[in-house]
């Protein structure tokens, strides 16, 4: 082989071996960066992932949320939480740390995930403990526990080290190897818990059957032992819980029929399952997401939507809301479709499933005497409610929150009528007006502090299409006013804010529920010191409780929420293959 030869080969070996250690590398940072529940048994009833801090320190220059809970004048409430750990595990007879609390928050830097597996393993009965249903036919699931400990296994066993300091005596500790592993089993007289490393993870389980089926899929050589297959419906949630979610839900509903048990509490509850439809959930997923300015906390629940199951207690989606002209005139509101005759069918069917042959027969007779108390068949009351509430909040110049809430009605007479039977020993004073009748209601309730029988005073308003209640005449007047003038066009309040504007346009236009804050707009201050006196107050009527320590909020500077958190959005809609939820914080 000549010089010129020697060299040409010498190259093409220099550059495979680098080709294959950029292959490498890069294998090595995929797997690094794929998500765990790939790894998941396909059977997984439900996990939470944690996918690390990666995903949030990339967005920490832009996220709102991010930069309030890193301003340094949010730094004496971290102080203060610090303090307040180490001062209940002192309460409780416990050591005091020896690992800081920056060591510890140190543990979310790694990706982790935590839920249920199914096992066939049965929970044994510990000595002192009564029997658990979980002994008798239901199907066992093993809680579980995965934790990403590249950088982190000095300071999980330290961690593991101070537990074992902190047990008492009666916790047993043994160990034993599975597939090459070394397993920690610790048992008491009410619990039993396993941990083990498996090549850089470390993992927690209840059950033996589950850290062994954990080892099987995180180990070194975990992918070659048992094939990865996809959770039943993943890819269908992930269309929605985006990739880029720092925190990650997943859950599916079990075969009920695998449910069945000769327990009593257990099969009620199936029953009542059962009854209720839950059958037809496929899965559900939600997700937090820092990736933009904006904190996105987004959901889903998948299933069949057709009548005659849970997904009837929502409202169909559209495009305006009845109770629009009270929305605006608070700083916060709440409005959501409802489907009330659906709640109470549902709720009938869940009583009936479980009741014995007398008290199916008692809510018989309490339907068939309904009317005779009511003034009206059941169907007709529950049908004057047209499927519409609303709450609206804004606050007092102390800091109180002031109230309102608006449910949508038809039939305002028959909706008068049903309430002065209901209500008719609290009906202090009624008054008519312009179409609408009110109501001064006082209800009794006892004074927490001097434990004497007091009243409290709410007005109600029926207008021909709501029925408003609050603690406030004022309020009142003020949201009848805007109901008579018919201001469903109007804009106010929050709905005149830019910033409203923009977020509500990331949500559908035809939607269910709605809500909104304007977070900038709140009384920090005064809402602050109003929480601070309440807390004072309610500890003087515990002398014997243990006071709160109220430093942090002392000096907290009350303008750092509305420097970072301006406006929340956040709405809930419905179709044909289930409900999905979309919120905004920014």
């Amino acid at each position: 082989m000549n010089l010129c030869e020697r060299n040409s080969y010498m190259r093409a070996i220099f550059i495979g071996a680098t080709m294959l250690c950029v292959f490498a590398v890069c294998a090595a940072a995929q797997s690094a960066h794929e998500p765990l529940a790939t790894k998941l048994p396909p059977d997984t009833i439900f996990y939470v992932q944690w996918r690390g801090m990666d995903l949030v320190r990339a967005a920490e220059k832009r996220n709102h949320v991010l930069q309030f809970l890193q301003d340094p004048d949010v730094a004496p409430l971290w102080a203060s939480l610090a303090v307040d750990l180490q001062k209940h595990e002192t309460r409780h007879g416990q050591p005091a740390a020896t690992i800081s609390l920056p060591d510890i928050v140190s543990l979310m830097d790694n990706p982790a995930i935590f839920g249920l597996i199914p096992s066939a393993e049965p929970r044994e009965t510990r000595a002192g403990e009564s029997a658990s249903p979980l002994a008798k036919g239901r199907p066992q699931h093993g809680g579980f526990l995965v934790y990403d400990a590249t950088g982190k296994h000095e300071l999980i066993e330290k961690l593991r080290s101070q537990r074992q300091e902190q047990d008492n005596l009666t916790v047993q500790v043994t160990h034993f190897k599975f597939g090459g592993i070394e397993i920690e089993e610790r048992t008491d007289a009410k619990s039993v818990s396993y941990t083990a490393f498996a090549g850089h993870y470390f993992l927690m389980s209840d059950r033996k059957q589950t850290i062994e089926e954990l080892i099987s899929r995180f180990g070194d050589n975990g992918e070659s032992k048992t094939p990865v297959a996809r959770i039943p419906h993943y890819d269908e949630v992930h269309k929605f819980v985006g990739a880029d979610d720092a925190v990650e839900s997943f859950a599916r509903v079990p075969d009920l029929n695998e449910w069945q048990s000769g327990d009593a509490k257990t099969q009620a509850a199936v029953n009542t399952a059962k009854n209720m439809h839950v059958d037809r959930i496929r899965a559900g997923g939600a997700g937090l997401s820092f990736h933009t300015d904006a904190t996105e906390f987004r959901g889903e629940v998948l299933g069949d939507t057709s009548p005659g199951g849970l997904f009837d207690l929502i409202g169909e989606s559209n495009v305006a809301f009845q109770t629009q002209p009270v929305l605006g005139m608070g700083m916060e509101f709440n409005v959501f479709r409802f489907n009330l005759a659906a709640t109470y069918q549902l709720a009938r069917g869940a009583i009936i499933a479980n009741a014995t042959q007398q008290q199916a027969a008692g809510l018989l007779v309490f339907e068939a005497m309904a009317p005779r108390f009511i003034g009206m068949p059941l169907p007709d009351a529950l049908a004057l409610f047209t499927g519409e509430f609303a709450s609206v909040t804004s606050f007092a110049n102390d800091g109180k929150p002031e109230q309102l809430y608006a449910i949508s009605i038809q039939r305002p007479e028959d909706v008068l009528k049903l309430l002065r039977t209901i209500a008719a020993p609290m009906i202090l004073g009624a008054d008519s007006s312009n179409g609408v009748t009110y109501l001064d209601l006082a209800y009794p309730y006892k004074d927490p502090k001097s434990g004497a029988q007091l009243k409290k005073s709410y007005y109600l308003a029926v207008t021909p299409t709501l029925l408003l209640a609050t603690p406030s005449k004022g309020v009142l007047h003020q949201a009848v006013s805007n109901v008579s003038s018919n201001s469903t066009s109007a804009v106010v309040g929050i709905f005149a804010k830019p910033e409203f504007l923009q977020m509500r346009s990331l949500l559908p236009a035809q939607i269910s529920g709605l809500g909104g804050a304007d977070i900038a707009a709140f009384p920090w201050d005064k809402i602050a010191s109003n929480a601070q006196d309440q807390i004072q107050q309610a500890a003087k009527r515990s002398p014997s409780a243990q006071p709160p320590d109220l430093t942090w909020l002392k000096v907290t500077q009350t303008g750092v929420i509305s420097r970072h958190l301006h406006m929340s959005v956040s709405g809930s809609w419905k179709d044909s293959n289930g409900v999905y939820f979309d919120s905004y914080v920014q």
